[in-house]
Formats: C-alpha cells, structure tokens, sequence
C-alpha cells in the first residue's frame, strides 16, 4: 500500500484541509472547510491537481466584481450588490438561484429586435412575453400557416427552421413509398399478382394455374407498373392482356373497358399473335427475298426491316394494331409508312386503313395552298369536294386555289346538306336518350349550343358516345365514321 501524503492544514484554493476522513475504495479523502463556512469531504488527488478548489456552493461569482477588484468571492446583501451591478433586487436575487454570473445575467437580457426576419420557414411577427426563466421570446409564422412562440437564442441558432412541419415532410418522404396504396389503380396492381400467384383465389386456375405470370419489373415494383401503364382511367376501366395466352408485360396489357374485355377472351375468334406474324413475314419478304415479286419496290429500293425478330415487332406494334383492328377491322387495317422512302421501324409506321395506304404512296399529288400542303384525297375532305373532280381539275392544270375552291356546277353545296344532317342527328339523339331515359347535357337541348360544341357533322359518320355508361355530352361524344372504308 503506497504511503499517504499527510494534507491537514494545507491550503487549497478557498479550501483548509482540516483532518483525514473516511473514503471510498481505500482512496484517501479529507474533511475541508471553504471560506465561504461549509464543509466538504474531497477526494485528495483532486485538490492536489487543483481540481477542486471550492466547496461549490459559493460558485456563483460576479464577474464585473472580479474584474474590477481580482477579489474570488465577495459577500454583500441583495440590495448592495444590486446597487454595485446596476440589477433590481429580484434580478439579483434570480442570478444566486440559478446559479449564473450577473454578466451573463445582462447579456442574456440584451433583447435583440427579430421583427420581420426570417430563419428557415419562420417568419418572426412580433415580440411576446418572455418565458419562466426571462428569456425573449417571439412568436413566428411559418409558410404552412401555423404560428409558433420560439425563443429568440434557438432563432439565432438555427434550432428551429419551421412549426415541425418540415419534419412531419420529411419523415413522410422516408417512410412512403408511392402514397397510392389507396387508389385503385393500386388495387388492380394487388388483384393481377393474386390471380398469377394465391392458389386461394377463386381465378386463379384461369391465370396462375394456365401458366400466366406478371414480369419481373411489375412483379415487386407498382412504380414501374404505374409508370408503363398510367392512372386507371376510372372504375369503369380493368387491366385487359391483349394476347389472353400472354403473360402480363408492357406491351401486352392496356386500361380496357367492360365490352373490351368481354371481346377479348379465350375462346374469342382472334389471334392478334398469328395475325402480326403474318404481317411481319410479308414485310420481312418484300424487303430481303429478291424473288419476291414486291422486291424491287422494297428492298430494291434499299428499303430495309429495321426489326430484328418478330419478337420485337410483336412488342412494338401489338398495342396500335389492337386499337386500329377494333376501330376498323382485320381486313382494313394495314401497315403504312409515314415516310415512304424510310425503312420499317416503329418511329416510321403506323396501321392506316386501305383508303389511307393507298393515298400514301410515291406517285401521291400533293397540293399547297397558303402554305399548308395535303394529299388530293385530304383535302376532298376539308373542302367538301370529289377526290375524283380535284383530281380532273388538276389534270386540266388549273391553278391551286380554283382546284380547291371553285364550285362544283349543279350540285347542292356540301356546307348545307352537312349542316341538315347535323340538324337531323341532333333530333334523333334527343328522341332516342328519352326513349332510353339516357342522360343528355342540359345545354344540348338547344341546337345552337349542341352545333357549337361538336361542329358540323362529316360524311358517313354519326353520333356516338366514347362511354356508354354516361350520357350525351361534349367529353364523352365524338363524329365517329360509320362505313366500311373509315
């Protein structure tokens, strides 16, 4: 055991070393007496080290004193040291409390103005009373709306930057992940996986059980499937595969209505498969067998199937050849390109009906009247003339304006027997919605108002509504063309 130093009556700081007391852990403590009266029991190699060197109840000290006469503690009455220091008594008497120099008492009191300035989303408004320990406080408006009493050090500091909504923000980001759990396009997200993959639903032996799986990047990903396939259009609307044998992929799948769906089913006579493959073995031939009778039109003309494989052309077109066959039918949808010296590639084609095709070709007359130019048979359309009478008429070199815009000798002008048909239409869709008891627009009661929002009607075509669920009006109508060529 190491030999004790002997501490009694050696002087540390404000302390005497008055006798040996009884310690802890065989360490050797000693009973001392500050100068302020108390008494402490210290541990001895604080006080060798200089430590400790009061008793710690006299530790408030008045800085300004210090400073001005380098006397440690100085010992006066409230009303003294109020008259040194300049503070009301109840400030002096708050200052030994809690503990704090009178210096960083005034400091602490110097009210800084913050009206008007801004920290993070808090905008300070005006000065409130201040808190239980005398500190200025102000009361801010943060830019949700909400208004919040903060201290004027935690502004300066940077503590507070908003009301907490911030943070609400903040821990909302972290923990959501798309925030659409509750719509449903979600749930037909949820409704796909569980007919492919939960042997307890009640479809799932015409999905999962047929060998029908959703792909990889929509299996565990709903971004992905929202991003690929939109927002569900309304209830209305279900996921449809366009191939009822294919898996659920991007290219397969559309938002499709109830009529949709139920012309779209196993033992439906279409195989949208089949059909392209048809298509893309014909374009395949015309532009790369040389004995093909088409060839020297096509790949002749070093024009080129920029398709790699079926596969391929399959994914790309499958979609705008379902959209096109169920407007027009198989036999007159055909595939064209915009650019009839381009290759084949989905950016250069499109299905087109055969009237379409047969006016998109290398040999087509153009017409430019006023810097807008169309083919013979679009501008029979704009201007309500024959293609065949625009076509005589250029034969005859007439210039473009009389081509276009001179009347037709013994004939009705188109404007007046389209405008009777419109008139006609309108009578007989306000007889068939009350026959029906269809709802119809409350303006369209009017003919005036109903021919200003759906124009004059064109030739072959009639009214018809987009959703037949709803009624007459100008979002869920449209001219649609009703004879066999489109």
């Amino acid at each position: 055991m190491p030999n004790i130093i002997d501490l009694t009556n050696q002087v540390f700081g404000d302390l005497t070393v008055i006798c040996r007391a009884k310690g802890k852990n065989h360490r050797a403590y000693w009973l001392c007496k500050c100068k302020c009266g108390n008494e402490k029991i210290i541990n001895g190699t604080n006080l060798i080290h200089g430590k400790t060197k009061t008793c710690g109840h006299c530790k408030t000290k008045d800085v300004l004193s210090k400073g001005t006469y380098g006397i440690h503690s100085v010992f006066h009455t409230l009303e003294e040291w109020s008259n040194i220091t300049g503070l009301s008594v109840n400030d002096v008497k708050e200052c030994f409390e809690q503990h704090i120099s009178f210096f960083d008492f005034m400091k602490r009191n110097q009210t800084i103005d913050e009206t008007g300035n801004r920290y993070g989303k808090l905008t300070v408004i005006k000065q409130v009373e201040n808190d239980k320990f005398n500190r200025a406080c102000w009361l801010c408006k943060c830019d949700c709306g909400n208004e919040i009493v903060v201290e004027g050090a935690q502004l300066r500091s940077k503590e507070y930057a908003s009301c907490g909504c911030e943070k609400k923000n903040r821990l909302k980001e972290l923990t959501q992940t798309h925030g659409k759990s509750k719509t449903s396009t979600y749930q037909s997200w949820l409704s796909m996986k569980s007919r492919c993959y939960n042997r307890n639903n009640n479809r799932y032996e015409n999905y999962g059980g047929r060998g029908i799986k959703v792909c990889e990047q929509w299996k565990n990903n709903f971004e992905q499937f929202l991003k690929d396939m939109g927002e569900k259009p309304n209830i209305h609307y279900s996921i449809d595969r366009i191939d009822v044998n294919g898996d659920y992929e991007p290219y397969n799948c559309r938002w499709a209505t109830n009529t949709q769906q139920a012309n779209n089913k196993q033992n439906s006579n279409h195989n949208y498969k089949k059909e392209l493959e048809v298509i893309y073995w014909n374009i395949h031939k015309r532009c790369n067998v040389k004995t093909s009778k088409n060839y020297k039109n096509y790949g002749g003309r070093n024009i080129k199937l920029e398709w790699k494989s079926f596969i391929d052309f399959y994914r790309d077109m499958l979609k705008s050849y379902v959209e096109h066959r169920e407007v027009y039918g198989r036999k007159n949808t055909s595939i064209d390109r915009i650019d009839v010296n381009g290759n084949y590639c989905k950016e250069n084609c499109k299905w087109s009906t055969l009237k379409e095709q047969a006016n998109n070709k290398r040999n087509t007359i153009i017409l430019t009247y006023k810097n807008i130019s169309h083919t013979l048979f679009e501008w029979s359309k704009i201007v309500g003339i024959k293609q065949n009478v625009l076509y005589r008429r250029y034969q005859l070199h007439w210039n473009v304006e009389d081509i276009l815009y001179k009347p037709v000798k013994n004939s009705v002008p188109k404007e007046t027997l389209l405008e009777k048909h419109t008139y006609n239409s309108w009578k007989d869709m306000l007889r068939y919605a009350k026959r029906r008891n269809i709802d119809v627009q409350v303006s369209w009661n009017i003919y005036n108002n109903f021919f200003y929002d759906m124009g004059l009607k064109f030739e072959h075509s009639k009214l018809t509504r987009i959703d037949k669920t709803k009624g007459y009006s100008k979002e869920n109508c449209i001219w649609k063309r009703s004879d066999k060529n489109g």
